[in-house]
């Protein structure tokens, strides 16, 4: 076959097709000369015709012509071709002969071409052609070599929660634990990965890592008796399915041993260095042998990754791990367990999506040189110093040495300059994500090693399956480890030559097409996330089926650490507790009402314990809030909701909960739909759950709700609490985009709730005006302000570093940017105030049309910043501004943000809009023209404000009086029950705009309008009626309708009963003047004990 093959190409490339091709890609623009020699300089070394070159042999090879043509996306769309078109040889010549005139496109517009996608191609490809898939196995059989890339099918998801655990999130370890997870991520339905914040590596996430997809949940550090307590709140309020504790170090290994006590989870413990060889002749410790140490020794470890602790970690994780995961095979030579290597994400990992050249243009690295890269923290006992004198010795100034990382000692940066002899390029440190782009500009990667360190010889370096999945040449030292790399085929030994004559002759190589396509095949079978994955859930699913292993001796070690490091804890509060429901997930984030609420109820000395309950949600919808935009708020409810989870707001006073639920359990039907169980059935066993752990009695607490609460009725009705309180901070139907079916509900829900209040407040008068139908008694308490502001810094934030430093003026915002903006209003002051910064601090995820104001230079978003950093970055405002549009939903308001202005002495400068505070640091205008001069009068030097007024508006004299009256008031515990008279039949009445008096045409969006009804009202009768209909039933009636006008339904009367009509514009008409709609639901047109609904014409 070879030789057959030969004769054809050698006899075809002096014929006319060849040189007519030749023409044809001469001329064509998409085959870029220029671009080829530079993107492959063995061709150009050869002195080879790029043409001719490609013709012959760099199609076959994968090399593309040019950067304006993708020839994998290309074949993608052969199959919108005729059939007797889809035969391809080479894909640019085939575009250009036949695709182009099909409206076949060179290039994907937005985006490149993944594995993912490309392995659904080759599915396609093989399905569409026996004859392809026959021919590449002959020939991937006559070669020996691979010729396609294996399918990576999806896997099929255990339906549980596992926790990854690394024992800090300040330094590396965090990246194997991290890569488990997002491995694991393709195996299970909810990952989640927490770890310990120690201070002596750092005050923050580490950086590679500090903005990656999965968001990393740091806990308490700090020495053995905080470490503990942080341990016993995790433990106590968090239930995963299986435990992954990452690396034998006690601060992870102990937390997986207490879940696993706890719960009869699963422990897997991942070893990925040999931990005891970072500690100077160290060899591990029974549980007998620190048992039997004076407590003066161990009272002196202080630190729980300390030498003892660890070296008896060595023995816990072998004595109570229920499987062992290890990194490579010198560790599994030592621990045992499944060897899953350092892996990397194939769709991400893929050098099909990058180019070269285009990146070292990025980078301005030079495009013809030829790299030699070290990716990591340079430091000269990691070889670097000994890869820099091999270049700088070598005789070529085309070799350059890149150095991606900052050293922490600026020495070792001149020593390896000096050694390079200037041949090296700095690259500042990179996030994880970035690592692909990157190590695609190497050339060569090269992992030269101490074979004799006890460190190297249990470590597999990440760099280098870092330069395998981006299919670069890979030199490694004769390491245990690294020889299994060898074995794979994915790295060459490093010869006992010297260094720089190694490099020259790598250099010279390069990895053809087949080599290329072999190493990513094995990096695809075996260091891929997909391949991690598959062990993963095999793993877990062993762990599940068989005994755990019993965790002897646990408890004695429990003991001595509570003996030697007691818990500091609080005395016991006396006194009542108040269950807070908030409506949302964002407790503890932006400081809202809420939260400013829930602290002063806990300083109070009548009250025992504040337990809050967040909105229930499922772990599929937390999921979705992973997002790393930094200006959307979804990253930062994620983080804190896992931290309410895992305890970490948590204070001797407060708890925070959230029912997080598995997705697909529960439906909102009362009574289940045969399949799933009622959510609510779930969610009150919760609360019960927590009230437990709390040492809360339901019946004897105050139940504070923040509506909307959509199972409130049910949880009062339930839980019958002493006394009730109903806290309205906003009115939701006066917000945009609410349907009228919502509406409806809505009023029902206010009326429910505000009917059996012992206390209802509201935080303005518009609130207070809608809502004293439900509750004459309503009272305003307004927002209110810190009187300290708490000032805490906001940590590696460039943005809040160049706003301490500016030294020109600041106009700043706070709040959510939503629809109330008036962004042409910020646009003018931008302008106004060009040498001004102007700071936006809040989500744009209800807006982002916002986000374009970023193209004025003075501007700057900040996106989410959580509250106890706010008043750091306020008190750097000159004045503070509220561009609110004048709207429903803004009269409906009571901004807090500008207290939060006020706290911290900013003068601020509003449009009109209702529910400011009177004070003369507050100016409202109603001009975009007065607004801009009375920024200039704020930010004018000689004007000062008297802000002793604040005590007045501070929380606790707003809120005082009316808790006073409420905890001391004896009044009978309240007994609650559903509002009487509220029928158990809705009947929804059709007017068809066309006359039509049948049902039988009814619109969709009709129908799912009704069935919205039946899911909120599952224990109502749905029923619907046409006018000719319900004109019969009235005809024989007492209560007869005296006119219905179908084009604008204006009225409906009854000689009996009250009527209000609601159409499909939210009008209400009744014999009650600006009642909201739906306000008296049971007092709707009662006809034998139903509620008569006008749908409207379209709904």
């Amino acid at each position: 076959m070879k030789k057959t093959l030969k004769r054809f190409f050698k006899k075809s490339s002096k014929n006319a097709v060849q040189a007519r091709n030749y023409k044809l890609l001469a001329s064509s623009s998409l085959f870029d000369q220029s671009w080829y020699l530079k993107a492959y300089p063995d061709v150009a070394a050869a002195g080879m015709d790029p043409i001719v070159h490609y013709l012959n042999h760099g199609f076959e090879e994968g090399r593309e012509p040019g950067p304006r043509f993708d020839s994998v996306y290309y074949l993608s769309q052969i199959t919108r071709l005729p059939e007797n078109q889809q035969m391809v040889g080479n894909p640019l010549l085939h575009f250009l002969q036949v695709g182009k005139s099909a409206g076949l496109k060179p290039y994907p517009e937005h985006r490149a071409f993944s594995h993912r996608e490309v392995s659904g191609f080759q599915k396609q490809l093989l399905k569409f052609s026996p004859f392809y898939q026959r021919l590449l196995r002959l020939a991937e059989k006559s070669t020996g070599k691979p010729l396609v890339l294996p399918i990576l099918e999806p896997i099929k998801k255990l339906k549980m929660t596992a926790l990854v655990i690394t024992w800090d999130v300040g330094h590396n370890p965090l990246g194997r634990s991290y890569m488990l997870a997002e491995a694991l991520e393709q195996a299970v339905d909810n990952v989640v990965v927490c770890g310990f914040q120690f201070s002596r590596y750092g005050n923050d996430i580490w950086q590679p890592l500090r903005h990656s997809r999965l968001p990393v949940i740091a806990l308490p550090g700090g020495e053995m008796s905080e470490w503990l307590a942080a341990c016993e709140q995790a433990v106590k309020k968090f239930k995963p399915d299986v435990v992954i504790a990452c690396k034998p170090r006690m601060p992870s290994v102990e937390l997986g041993i207490l879940f696993k006590e706890k719960y009869g989870i699963p422990l897997i413990v991942d070893v990925d260095d040999h931990e005891l060889a970072f500690f100077r002749h160290a060899q591990p410790y029974s549980l007998a042998e620190v048992l039997s140490m004076p407590d003066a020794v161990l009272q002196k470890e202080t630190e729980p990754f300390g030498e003892i602790w660890s070296r008896l970690t060595d023995s816990l994780t072998r004595d109570c791990a229920d499987a062992l995961i290890t990194s490579n095979v010198a560790l599994e030579g030592e621990f045992g367990g499944t060897v899953i290597p350092h892996v990397r994400d194939e769709n991400a990992f893929d050098p099909a999506l990058f180019s070269k050249v285009r990146q070292r243009e990025k980078y301005s690295i030079p495009v013809d040189a030829k790299v030699v890269m070290f990716f990591g923290t340079p430091r000269v006992h990691k070889g670097v110093g000994e890869i820099a004198e091999a270049v700088g010795k070598l005789n070529d100034a085309n070799i350059l040495l890149v150095v991606v990382g900052e050293a922490p000692d600026k020495s070792v940066t001149a020593q390896v300059s000096q050694l390079a002899y200037g041949k090296v390029l700095y690259l500042p440190n990179q996030p994880f994500s970035a690592i692909p782009e990157i190590i695609v500009m190497a050339d060569l990667v090269i992992l030269p090693q101490d074979v004799n360190h006890p460190i190297s010889k249990f470590q597999l370096p990440a760099k280098a399956i870092d330069a395998i999945g981006m299919g670069i040449p890979l030199l490694v030292s004769a390491t245990e480890p690294m020889l299994q790399l060898v074995k794979d085929g994915v790295a060459r030994l490093l010869p006992d030559e010297p260094l720089d004559k190694v490099i020259a002759q790598a250099l010279k190589k390069t990895l053809s097409h087949s080599d290329s396509l072999a190493l990513r095949k094995q990096f695809l079978l075996n260091y891929s996330y997909h391949s991690a994955a598959l062990k993963l859930k095999a793993l877990i699913e062993t762990t599940l089926s068989t005994p755990l292993k019993p965790l002897t001796g646990f408890d004695d070690l429990k003991r001595l650490q509570h003996r030697l490091f007691p818990i500091v804890r609080a005395n016991e509060a006396t006194g009542i507790d108040i269950v807070v429901f908030w409506k949302q997930n964002d407790t503890g984030l932006y400081g809202r009402r809420s939260d400013m609420v829930i602290e002063y109820l806990a300083s109070r000395d009548d009250v025992r314990k504040v337990v809050i309950f967040d909105a229930p949600i499922s772990e599929f919808d937390i999921a979705r809030l992973r997002s790393a935009d930094e200006l959307t708020q979804s990253r930062n409810i994620y983080i804190k909701i896992y931290e309410k989870l895992l305890g970490k707001l948590d204070t001797p006073k407060i708890s925070y909960n959230v029912f997080a639920h598995p997705a697909g359990v529960y439906t909102m039907r009362e009574d289940g739909d045969g399949q799933r169980i009622s959510l609510f059935d779930g969610y009150a066993q919760y609360l019960q759950d927590v009230f437990d752990r709390e040492g809360v009695s339901a019946d004897k607490s105050v139940f504070w709700l923040y509506p909307k609460i959509p199972l409130a009725e049910k949880i009062l009705d339930v839980f019958k609490p002493q006394k009730v309180v109903v806290d309205v901070v906003d009115d939701h139907r006066a917000w945009p985009h609410v349907s009228q079916v919502e509406k409806a509900w809505l009023t029902e829900h206010y009326q429910n709730l505000l009917g059996h209040a012992d206390l209802a407040m509201a935080n303005c008068q518009p609130v207070i005006d809608s809502m004293q139908v439900f509750n004459p008694d309503i009272r305003l308490v307004a927002n209110g302000c810190e009187a300290s502001p708490k000032m805490v810094e906001p940590i590696n934030n460039p943005l809040y570093e160049e706003l301490k430093g500016f030294k020109g003026k600041v106009i700043g915002f706070v709040g959510n940017l939503e629809a109330k903006i008036d962004i042409p209003l910020i646009e003018r002051i931008a302008d106004e105030f060009s040498d001004a910064l102007i700071v936006l601090v809040g989500s744009t995820h209800a807006n982002p049309m916002v986000r374009a104001l970023q193209k004025h230079s003075n501007i700057r978003m900040f996106g989410v910043v959580p509250y106890e950093n706010i008043n750091a970055i306020v008190s750097q405002f000159d004045v503070g501004i509220v561009p609110h549009l004048k709207m429903d939903m803004t009269d409906n308001m009571n901004p807090l943000k500008v207290f939060v202005y006020l706290a911290n002495r900013v003068p601020v400068v509003a449009t009109e809009v209702k529910n400011l505070p009177d004070a003369s640091a507050v100016i409202t205008v109603k001009s975009h023209d007065e607004f801009i001069m009375q920024i200039h009068s704020a930010l004018d030097a000689n004007q000062s404000h008297d802000f002793a007024f604040l005590e007045q508006f501070t929380w606790h004299s707003r809120l005082k009086t009316e808790v006073d009256g409420l905890l001391s008031d004896s009044k009978q515990k309240t007994t609650f029950t559903a509002t009487a008279g509220i029928p158990k039949k809705i009947h929804f009445v059709w007017f068809s705009p066309s006359g039509h008096d049948g049902l039988d045409d009814l619109p969709l969006d009709i129908r799912n309008n009704i069935g919205q009804w039946a899911e909120m009202f599952p224990d109502f009768e749905i029923k619907v009626w046409s006018k000719r209909l319900i004109e019969q039933v009235f005809s024989d009636s007492l209560r007869v309708i005296d006119a219905i006008e179908t084009s604008r339904f204006e009225a409906m009367k009854s000689d009996i009963a009250r009527v209000a009509i609601i159409n499909r514009e939210g009008g209400v008409y009744s014999d009650l003047k600006n009642v909201p709609k739906m306000a008296f639901l049971n007092e709707l047109i009662d006809v034998g004990g139903t509620t008569i609904l006008d749908n409207g014409a379209d709904a």
